[in-house]
């Protein structure tokens, strides 16, 4: 909300300067965005009369005003045509200063001399850009008078930040009462003098409202006779004060009076309304408007309009339309004053995508009293600006819009809230709070002792409990008033509960392992699924779908973190990142199968992503990254959280490498996936190099972490290794060599690992090399050489039998 320093000296005496003002309602709570002095370099420009005007001699384009300053008469060559005789205007005095042009001297134009000029709004600094013509001064102008007395053109411009829960701030009046209750000055409200002559309202304009849920009160004033014209001085110069561009007398009125009151108006040409009707209703299939803006917009169905008996005349609340509006042809206007249903407003402005003052004050939600105040303002305004006559009577169609809203405020409350009494007397604190209330214009209904009955005025719609008082009490009373207390009580804090716990530890393990943790969008792209090559019909595809996207690529809800690290890896590569290592831990989005909610199962997952890129100096190109590689993160996470009994099978998720990934099981059920990302995949995102990934379903995971770790006694007898290396098939899985060597015998091999792997020419194509290392011990004696050799010979055999092994002396 932009207003200045003198306008709102109008309403309220404060001696403050602007800096105090401003720091006083930052401390409120209203806080100030911007704040810019402006001081208008006018000198020697006085109120003059024309009382002649010629054509120029040579000049047919230019006119020889005769000018009275009341001293004495001046020539002065003037090339705009708005002016006539008996018109008061802004003279430049020879030697005059002027903003933007400088120093004004008499200079003669075709052998004619002019003593000086005529000044245009924008040469005095009241409009912005370049004004059609000189400025016409109101008719009780003192003649010779300096411009400067007429207008302050020294003033602070003030742009507070409004909160959507106090519109009531969203005017001059109400930055004003604001101020007057922190310094306890009174509001002075601007008096009206309404003078109804000539026919009743009635005879000229009917209204109906058709839907009162979105308009619960209209109001209307009829106005003839008027004169358009351009605004006043004083009128143009607050309507800069305020942000706002002047354009003529009436609509300028009904653009001041909303900024003043915070009551939008809007006027229209009572003889365009067709029918001599106004109807409330929504939008009909197929109707269109021209707004103001000289927009045609498709109106969407059920969209509150205004209209008369043939086509809709304005988008409530927002905007008016083109047809009906103010111009130098009118001389009768209805002018509306309406309240209407915010939510729907907010809703309207959404479907148009078009945001105006008005809509801005309606959507926040105004004043639900204030409608026939604004209203009688405007027509006081423009009887006295634009002469116009007020008819009798007024339109009124919801006078107890507003219904009392009674809260009941305990006195202890207060000081218990606010940790101290506001008196140093505790009997008194009652008193204090009581004349805080006043000032805000709350009403006191009843005083039942240890309470209070408190009424909130209407423009306070925000407030409607009890602790909203108190915040208004604590913000008057002043914040930097409050003294610091301790607590009188143990807080006590329960802390995170065991599965938060366990995330924050994979978090910490996925980070000691080199990882970076990533945070991605929720939403995924329909084309998604193809880049990553989930056919048609997989589950993965079942994916919800959001209802109003903001754009196609974020319509679906994930299924799978895949796609979200591919793209974190791409756009890193892009930017030369030559190694990414990266995690996410992060919800996926399933429906139900038997769809009994409309909520989706939303699953957490554990996902990371490592990438190597061929650029680097020879040492980084030697690093290489493989499946192994997330392999050995996932036993990692696995060790940490102390979860067993897990074995790898071979996988089959189309997004991998078909003969590179694999499934993690535990108890039969799969926990994970991981492997290397197909190369058509990589391709689709152009990542150079490989990426291999992996995906823990936490959800499986989380029941198979041990909340309770059991300690036993460290075995006091040494243990014996044993290497052990063979060939076989290619396809054959290291976890069920694992797996059958343990089964052996449970109670003495402690530890199998596979320690390399060897794939060439000298074993042959189709066969690998594998080597491990064996542990035994027991707990209850030292192990003899016999008893190891036994049980590794018995491995060997196994391993012949089962895998057609070919053992490697």
């Amino acid at each position: 909300m932009q207003v200045s320093y003198n306008l709102l000296k109008e309403y309220i005496d404060m001696d403050m300067s602007p800096e105090e003002l401003a720091q006083r309602l930052t401390i409120n709570g209203i806080i100030l965005e911007r704040m810019e002095n402006i001081s208008t370099e006018i000198e020697k420009v006085v109120v003059g009369k024309i009382i002649a005007i010629e054509q120029h001699p040579e000049k047919k384009k230019l006119s020889v005003c005769q000018v009275d300053i009341k001293k004495k008469i001046l020539p002065i060559i003037c090339g705009a045509k708005n002016m006539k005789v008996f018109d008061k205007v802004a003279v430049a005095l020879d030697g005059s200063k002027l903003p933007k042009i400088g120093i004004i001297k008499s200079k003669k134009f075709g052998g004619v001399l002019s003593s000086g000029m005529l000044c245009s709004a924008s040469e005095l600094g009241i409009e912005p850009g370049k004004s059609p013509g000189i400025l016409i001064l109101e008719k009780e102008a003192v003649l010779g008078e300096d411009i400067r007395k007429m207008i302050k053109f020294d003033d602070t411009i003030f742009d507070f930040e409004i909160h959507s829960n106090r519109p009531d701030l969203m005017s001059v009046i109400g930055i004003a009462r604001e101020i007057g209750a922190i310094i306890n000055n009174k509001l002075k409200i601007p008096e009206i003098e309404i003078k109804e002559e000539g026919e009743k309202i009635e005879k000229d304009i009917v209204v109906k409202i058709e839907e009162e849920d979105l308009c619960p009160r209209y109001a209307g004033r009829v106005i003839k006779d008027i004169k358009i014209e351009e605004s006043p001085l004083w009128l143009k110069w607050k309507l800069r004060l305020l942000g706002a561009r002047p354009i003529n007398n009436i609509v300028d009125i009904t653009n001041f009076v909303m900024m003043e009151t915070g009551q939008p108006l809007h006027a229209f040409d009572l003889d365009l309304v067709k029918g001599k009707t106004i109807i409330v209703r929504r939008s009909r299939p197929g109707e269109t408007i021209c707004t103001l803006d000289d927009v045609e917009r498709q109106l969407p169905a059920n969209s509150l309009v205004i209209a008369d008996t043939e086509e809709p005349i304005a988008l409530a609340g927002i905007m008016g339309g083109k047809h009906s509006e103010i111009d130098q042809s009118t001389k009768n206007v209805f002018l509306e004053s309406a309240y209407f249903n915010p939510v729907n407003n907010r809703k309207s402005t959404a479907k148009f995508s078009l945001r105006t003052e008005a809509s801005n004050r309606f959507e926040k939600g105004i004043d639900k009293e204030v409608q026939i105040y604004a209203l009688d303002r405007a027509a006081d305004l423009i009887n006295k600006v634009a002469m116009g006559k007020i008819s009798s009577g007024k339109i009124d169609t919801n006078e107890k819009l507003y219904q009392p809203n009674k809260i009941n405020l305990r006195i202890k409350r207060v000081s218990k809230i606010l940790g101290q009494f506001l008196d140093k007397d505790e009997s008194k604190t009652k008193n204090k709070i009581i004349d805080i209330l006043d000032k805000l214009e709350f009403k006191l209904v009843k005083d039942m002792g240890e309470y209070i009955e408190v009424i909130p005025p209407s423009f306070r719609g925000d407030v409607e409990r009890e602790i909203d008082i108190i915040e208004e009490i604590a913000r008057i009373y002043g914040y930097d008033k409050i003294l610091p207390t301790l607590f009188n009580t143990t807080i006590a804090q329960e802390g995170k509960d065991f599965r938060l716990k366990v995330v924050d530890q994979v978090r910490e393990i996925l980070i000691g392992c080199g990882l970076n943790e990533v945070i991605t969008y929720s939403f995924i792209s329909p084309e998604t699924f193809d880049k990553i090559r989930i056919p048609e019909g997989h589950k993965l595809r079942n994916a919800i779908k959001i209802k109003d996207p903001l754009t196609r690529d974020h319509s679906l809800m994930r299924t799978s973190l895949i796609s979200s690290l591919l793209e974190i890896i791409k756009w890193n590569t892009n930017r030369q990142i030559e190694l990414v290592k990266i995690f996410e831990v992060a919800k996926i989005y399933l429906p139900y199968p038997d769809r009994s909610s409309s909520l989706p199962n939303e699953k957490l997952i554990i996902a990371g992503a490592i990438n190597k890129s061929v650029r680097g100096d020879v040492w980084e190109k030697s690093l290489s990254l493989d499946i192994f590689d997330v392999k050995g993160i996932i036993e990692t996470v696995f060790q940490g959280l102390k979860v067993e009994n897990w074995e790898v099978v071979q996988g089959n998720h189309p997004a991998f490498h078909p003969l590179r990934n694999g499934k993690i099981i535990i108890r039969g059920e799969e926990v994970g996936i991981f492997g290397e990302i197909h190369p058509e995949v990589i391709n689709n995102y152009r990542i150079p190099g490989k990426v291999n990934l992996f995906e823990i379903d936490f959800e499986n995971l989380f029941p198979n972490v041990p909340s309770d770790i059991k300690y036993c006694v460290l075995p006091k007898y040494p243990s014996v290794q044993r290497d052990l290396a063979f060939i076989v098939k290619e396809e054959i899985l290291s976890a069920d060599i694992i797996k059958t060597i343990k089964l052996i015998d449970e109670k003495l091999i402690k530890k199998v690992t596979l320690f390399d792997i060897f794939k060439g020419k000298q074993i042959g194509d189709g066969y690998k090399s594998l080597a491990y290392s064996v542990v035994f011990q027991a707990e209850d004696r030292t192990l003899t050489d016999q008893e190891v050799e036994n049980i590794f010979r018995k491995i060997r055999e196994k391993l012949i039998v089962k895998f057609n092994a070919k053992i490697r002396e």
